[in-house]
């Protein structure tokens, strides 16, 4: 497992990106708009920084992660880590933190990543991110149709087709 003398962590939401570059002392804190212009944007505009040494990490959260961890990996080939939201939440209730905004989600990324440096996001080809994509969407048509099925709900299947 290799350590990293600093570490970003990403809170990822729909349109926004928070990050916190923790060097293990100290966070330094960040936000963006969650698109591929303001990353680079935000990469060019700290020239004192060597991100090719930081490792990036951030949550899973669906589709909303996958454009940033890709630029990371493919464009710049920066080390990048993407952890189970879960995983973070177990970790911010062993340190006792209650309350999550996404400036407070950064920090407890960066920590997390720094103390415990998780493994490498696996890039994989195109086609695999449109499939899962594609089995995502069934799933959801699939629990939409037992939803509207239920009973309680007023709604006679029969009707439905």
């Amino acid at each position: 497992m290799k350590s990293y003398e600093k570490v970003m962590g990403i809170d990822v939401s729909k349109k926004k990106l928070h990050l916190s570059l923790f060097d293990g002392v100290a966070h330094r804190q960040y936000q963006i708009k969650n698109d591929i212009s303001s990353m680079e944007e935000f990469l060019n505009q700290h020239p004192e920084e060597d991100f090719s040494c930081i490792l990036f990490v951030m949550e899973s959260t669906g589709v909303y992660h996958l454009r940033i961890a890709l630029f990371l990996a493919k464009d710049l080939g920066y080390e990048r880590s993407v952890v189970n939201p879960f995983v973070i939440k177990k970790y911010a209730e062993m340190l006792l933190k209650r309350a999550k905004t996404d400036k407070v989600g950064a920090r407890l990324i960066a920590q997390y990543g720094y103390h415990n440096s998780p493994p490498s996001f696996l890039v994989r080809d195109q086609e695999s991110y449109e499939l899962d994509q594609l089995l995502k969407g069934i799933e959801d048509l699939q629990l939409e149709i037992v939803t509207l099925k239920k009973p309680d709900r007023g709604i006679n299947p029969s009707t439905l087709y």
